[in-house]
């Protein structure tokens, strides 16, 4: 990457949501300002930050808040008010979740790399794991995000206006799954992308205009190419400790976790149709999301309903495996189930983008699913 003539790509697309350039002072100003607003509430226990500030200007910052369930609510009015500007810049790049102490003990149970920062207030004791439920927790994790990640990507491909702030943490994030599935079962491409990312984020305001909004895409297009490799890469493996027998099936289910996106079971390939984006998932892999859609809890339930003809208490998975899936799902409906009842309309640390559809009319739901009919072997 370096200075170039602009390319048509550049003179036609629209970049907004531009990054202002902050010092590290800045973001511990606005960590000092939010524990002060927090910790005035009584039924706040605890203030974490997590994540990394490497790039000042670049990275947000996410807090979660764990909270004692059974107190008076008078904090959750306080999650989305505004009440500084340098927080509404920091924060409102990133995310205040809120969790019981339930939840937040089993924060480890969730994703890799989860390790929270005290800021304030009671310092919650967290559940270890074990290298095995580790391996097991880091290959549902590759399951539950890289497919996304890759539809996320893909939708920033070709489009005409790039929020660059959202554009430099979705190429982050990739990265994230990208490493994972380089760790488990080796993948190079993924750490020299990360690497890439890297390097843009660090010298973004080094740069003159021209030159890193044409970086941006051509790190967007690159990002598109290795996810997709990624996926690939990952269909072609079968672990023990995923699977018992990974005997392929001849199966038909669709599963879309919300509106643009769906994926197709039995296929392989990344296609658009109509609007969505549709991400093939081969067998044996989509017993993954069966077994999430079999669950008894709310999550279950959802997923269950935002699937067609996928349902089946009848996988490949090995049993280890599908236990752990069990005690995750479990784990996030509880927080899923508790943010619902506190009233937020945000805020779940996993599956949030389920959160409008437990209130969705037997309409909206029939919508859903004859769009997904319609959507069968477009991914093949």
């Amino acid at each position: 990457m370096g200075v170039r003539e602009p390319s048509r790509a550049i003179v036609t697309t629209e970049f907004t949501q531009l990054p202002n350039q902050l010092s590290l002072s800045d973001y511990e100003t606005g960590r000092r300002r939010l524990v002060d607003h927090f910790s005035e509430y009584d039924g706040v226990l605890g203030i974490y930050d997590y994540g990394t500030v490497q790039h000042p200007g670049i990275s947000d910052l996410d807090i979660i808040l764990v909270v004692e369930g059974s107190t008076e609510r008078d904090w959750s009015g306080a999650v989305s008010t505004s009440f500084d500007s340098l927080v509404d810049e920091l924060v409102g790049r990133g995310n205040v979740i809120v969790m019981n102490r339930d939840v937040f003990r089993n924060l480890h149970y969730i994703d890799p790399g989860l390790e929270p920062r005290h800021l304030a207030g009671e310092d919650v004791d967290r559940r270890t794991v074990d290298a095995t439920t580790q391996n097991l927790r880091d290959h549902a994790s590759v399951m539950d995000w890289l497919p996304e990640r890759v539809f996320q990507v893909e939708r920033l491909s070709g489009s005409d206006t790039i929020a660059v702030m959202r554009a430099l943490q979705l190429l982050k994030s990739l990265g994230y799954s990208l490493q994972t599935v380089d760790e488990l079962i080796g993948f190079e491409p993924g750490t020299a992308f990360v690497d890439e990312v890297s390097d843009l984020r660090s010298s973004w305001f080094d740069l003159d205009p021209e030159t890193r909004e044409a970086d941006l895409l051509e790190l967007i297009e690159s990002g598109r190419e290795v996810g997709r490799e990624a996926l690939s890469t990952w269909w072609d493996t079968t672990p023990s400790v995923v699977f018992a027998d990974p005997t392929e099936r001849s199966g038909s289910g669709v599963l879309s976790y919300f509106d643009g996106l769906a994926y197709v079971e039995g296929g392989r390939s990344v296609s658009r149709r109509d609007g969505w984006v549709t991400v093939g998932i081969p067998d044996p892999w989509f017993d993954h999301y069966r077994a999430y859609s079999s669950d008894e809890h709310s999550l279950g339930r959802l997923v269950s309903r935002s699937m067609v003809d996928g349902e089946s208490d009848d996988t490949s998975l090995d049993p280890e495996y599908r236990e752990f899936l069990d005690r995750k799902l479990e784990i996030c409906a509880a927080n899923f189930e508790w943010v619902r009842q506190v009233g937020l309309d945000s805020g779940a640390f996993r599956f949030g983008f389920l959160l409008g559809r437990a209130s969705w009319s037997s309409d909206e739901w029939e919508t859903l699913r004859a769009r997904l009919d319609g959507l069968r072997g477009a991914a093949e």
